[in-house]
């Protein structure tokens, strides 16, 4: 959610995951006058978002996504850095997790 009261700005949404950036997941675009949820359901090829697109050929991977909402103004003297930046992290494991009890060697 990149919002700004006069609607004027842009913003820009990163994912990588598996080490790398995934491009068909980036999305910019311009922010809105009011809080307004923006939904990311397909890639940049127009096909629906699915795990893998996120895992590629991994079992598990770590996924960054990154919001940046850039905004500079001048206050007569210089410039002044309103702009906003966030990222969360989560991991994705492709399958069912099993688990065997840890035993002291």
């Amino acid at each position: 959610m990149a919002w700004q009261p006069q609607g004027s700005g842009s913003y820009s949404l990163r994912v990588s995951g598996g080490g790398g950036n995934i491009p068909l997941l980036a999305q910019d675009g311009t922010v809105t006058p009011a809080p307004t949820l923006v939904s990311k359901t397909r890639t940049s090829a127009n096909k629906a978002i699915r795990v893998g697109h996120i895992l590629g050929n991994c079992d598990v991977a770590n996924v960054t996504l990154a919001l940046n909402v850039p905004s500079r103004v001048i206050d007569g003297f210089g410039w002044v850095n309103l702009g906003a930046y966030t990222s969360r992290s989560f991991t994705v494991i492709k399958g069912p997790i099993s688990h065997t009890p840890w035993t002291e060697p």
